[in-house]
């Protein structure tokens, strides 16, 4: 039975589809966020939150990242997110962070960016908003970021020894074998070998003029997304956006953002690695299937798929921990998920995890495969739903108490 038509069965098992039935299609959207698209493509969202007062948080979001780098380019998304802190058009060298600390946003806790695979988000957060000059300045640094990045010779010589640290720092135990098993969970596709750290020798030697070349082709508005959130006038905020991205150009032959979609595979794939940084055993089994379509993400049909992935995790990890106590059990701890492939957006699986006892690596092999076919044959009593339910219920009513 295909995991999907599984994962509806169980649906149907838990008496929710009625409910589904009477509510509607799409996800009611916040009528105090301001939506608005220019006509070059860049969309923003706008809301006012005097919770708490004078302060804010601004975002600008790219729907690019390593994924889209060539492969003389490995590398360089991450590398360019450290330069956009390095000199812009209106903040020349370290003048950013220096005039974003004088007004109280510290580096590190309140300025930071992140590169992934698919996105590059760069943000500043709780940022003092009683003087609208400072405010401007904010909205100012991000049309910096989209399409001001100095991208100097030196700066980009400076942060390569950055860069490599933070490699050395980061690519550890777990993190090694990951990117070293990549190329053969993906099966020659683009994924195997795109992990944001990217390659040292590409950092290290590549021509500056390589890194420009991505940040041309890729940082433009219509991949990007403005957002704004706080103690602001929302009328304001608009208008600044209005004036400062619309004069930006996209070219009329721009590159399209394209995922590699990640292909079925007709046998299993076997991946065994060992790093002596690696201090115990783990076990991992990834049930590849359709990725959630992005055309139904605003759908409450994706909500409650995302309910109905957390309660079956719930169910199986209570399972596992139940099984762990006992003494003949072969792992110390294991889990189920349902979610993103790896690192891809064009592939989902059924993930289950587990610690083995040391020795212990086939039959925990085996334990895991056993309960996961266990829940498929015969899904879960009343009572284990109940419980999944209230303690899911719970965590909701914290997170909105």
């Amino acid at each position: 039975m295909k995991l999907r038509k599984f994962l509806a069965a169980a649906w149907l098992l838990l008496s929710v589809g009625s409910a589904m039935a009477q509510m509607p299609n799409a996800i009611p959207v916040d009528k105090n966020v301001r939506i608005g698209h220019l006509s070059n493509g860049l969309t923003y969202y706008i809301r006012h939150n005097n919770f708490p007062e004078h302060v804010a948080s601004f975002y600008i979001a790219q729907k690019v990242g390593s994924i889209n780098e060539n492969d003389d380019q490995r590398g360089l998304a991450h590398l360019l997110e450290h330069l956009a802190f390095n000199g812009s058009e209106h903040f020349k060298d370290n003048s950013l962070q220096d005039y974003l600390q004088s007004i109280g946003v510290a580096y590190g806790r309140n300025l930071n960016a992140y590169t992934s695979v698919e996105k590059t988000v760069y943000y500043f957060t709780d940022v003092p908003t009683q003087r609208i000059s400072a405010v401007d300045s904010c909205m100012l640094i991000l049309k910096d970021w989209s399409n001001g990045i100095t991208l100097s010779k030196k700066a980009i010589d400076d942060e390569r020894d950055v860069v490599h640290n933070e490699y050395r720092m980061r690519m550890v135990g777990q993190q090694r074998m990951l990117e070293r098993s990549l190329p053969k969970l993906y099966q020659g596709n683009k994924y195997g070998y795109r992990f944001p750290i990217g390659l040292m020798s590409v950092v290290d030697g590549c021509d500056p003029e390589t890194l420009r070349a991505y940040y041309r082709k890729w940082y433009r508005p219509d991949n990007q997304a403005i957002i704004v959130v706080g103690d602001v006038d929302v009328d304001h905020i608009e208008a600044e956006i209005k004036k400062l991205f619309s004069g930006i150009k996209v070219p009329a032959n721009a590159a399209k953002v394209e995922h590699p979609i990640v292909a079925d595979n007709d046998t299993a794939i076997y991946v065994i690695d060992k790093d002596k940084e690696q201090q115990y055993d783990l076990v991992q089994v990834m049930m590849k299937h359709e990725a959630v379509p992005d055309s139904v993400k605003g759908d409450v049909s994706y909500l409650m798929l995302g309910y109905l992935d957390n309660v079956i995790a719930q169910m199986m990890g209570e399972r596992f921990s139940d099984k762990a106590q006992e003494p003949d059990c072969p792992y110390l701890q294991a889990s189920a998920s349902n979610g993103e492939f790896l690192i891809s957006s064009t592939k989902d699986a059924f993930n289950l995890g587990a610690v083995a006892k040391p020795g212990k690596v086939k039959e925990t092999y085996a334990a895991i495969l056993r309960e996961a076919k266990r829940m498929h044959d015969f899904g879960f009593t009343a009572t284990e739903y109940q419980r999944a339910k209230d303690n899911f219920m719970s965590s909701v009513d914290k997170m909105l108490g």
